[in-house]
């Protein structure tokens, strides 16, 4: 496989903050190849709910992209990684790197959210789900379908500033564009030419913004844990489905019908302003500390919430104590 059909560049995350829809964007100017999302082929250290494609496998995603000018590939959990970066530097040292950051106090719901519709989290209540983090670091009270744990552990997932800085350490700065999802959301044309100009490729293309990726809801629970009964090899369910539908094929294409026609489109509550203070009082040391990093004022992603304006004792674990025991203030 010739290694002009390798990616030059990657969106490596972090999960709800954009990432779909910029590569959905990405992929309809016409010299930009993107190849199959969320594929993990880096990141080693990462449990994962898909199998990484071998060598082969991975480049052969990007066949077709001969006359393209960038080759991209996202996976969001890339940012999160402990390997992922430096595994990405020693496949091309020249690589390009994008990142997609979100107030963590809107992201963490919104991932909650996510966990939720892909059966990967049992906990309906975020508050419950924040305070099972320290069970689910002992590997406790992890869902029988969840494949990736590391998904659970929330707050591990906003600490953004440490995970930008693995790739500070390998790559040149120079290499990094960030996006904030506030920038994203509020001006997405002016963004994406921001990434297109990043990469070197013609910012006067103009792409239709749709919406990509709002949140969703099973309509039927019942349903939704059927359909992933069906991905289970311990499940009856599975057995019995194989057998009625024999073609993977076949079983593909209906567990995507089905799955389209019971997840509805819907607006996700607010989240309570006590709990929203709370996640600011404990967040606000990470998020001047990444304001500090990428040269930019962060302070309204805390401080229209109340949070206090010094360095918080209580950092970590300790959200707030009805946070702490999973109470509803």
């Amino acid at each position: 496989m010739s290694q002009t059909l390798a990616p030059d560049f990657f969106i490596v995350g972090a999960p709800k903050c954009g990432t779909t829809a910029l590569d959905a964007y990405l992929a309809a100017h016409p010299s930009i190849f993107m190849a199959e999302k969320e594929q993990h082929f880096f990141g080693s250290d990462l449990q994962r709910a898909w199998s990484r494609p071998s060598k082969d496998e991975y480049l052969r995603s990007f066949t077709g992209s001969e006359l393209a000018e960038r080759r991209g590939e996202g996976s969001v959990w890339y940012l999160m990684s402990q390997y992922a970066a430096e595994e990405i530097h020693a496949f091309d040292p020249r690589a390009r790197i994008v990142v997609m950051l979100r107030n963590p106090i809107d992201m963490l719901p919104s991932l909650h959210s996510q966990t939720l519709l892909s059966h990967a989290e049992d906990i309906e209540d975020f508050v419950e789900a924040l305070s099972a983090e320290s069970d689910r670091r002992q590997g406790k009270r992890i869902p029988p379908h969840c494949t990736f744990p590391a998904a659970l552990l929330y707050r591990e997932t906003v600490r953004f500033k440490q995970q930008l800085e693995r790739y500070l350490a390998v790559f040149e700065r120079s290499q990094i564009h960030v996006v904030l999802f506030d920038d994203f959301a509020s001006d997405t044309h002016s963004a994406y030419r921001g990434v297109l100009d990043f990469l070197g490729v013609d910012s006067t293309f103009a792409p239709s913004l749709h919406i990509v990726n709002a949140n969703k809801r099973a309509r039927s629970k019942w349903v939704h844990r059927q359909l992933w009964e069906l991905w289970d090899p311990d499940a009856d369910l599975r057995r019995i489905g194989r057998r009625i539908v024999p073609s993977r094929a076949a079983r593909d294409v209906l567990w995507r019908t089905v799955t389209r026609f019971n997840t509805a489109e819907v607006k996700r509550p607010s989240l309570d302003p006590a709990v929203r203070a709370s996640l600011a009082d404990e967040l606000a040391p990470d998020i001047q500390e990444l304001g500090e990093l990428l040269g930019r004022d962060l302070s309204h992603w805390y401080a229209g919430d109340g949070a206090r304006r010094k360095a918080a004792p209580d950092r970590g674990e300790k959200l707030s104590n009805h946070l702490a025991m999973g109470k509803r203030p």
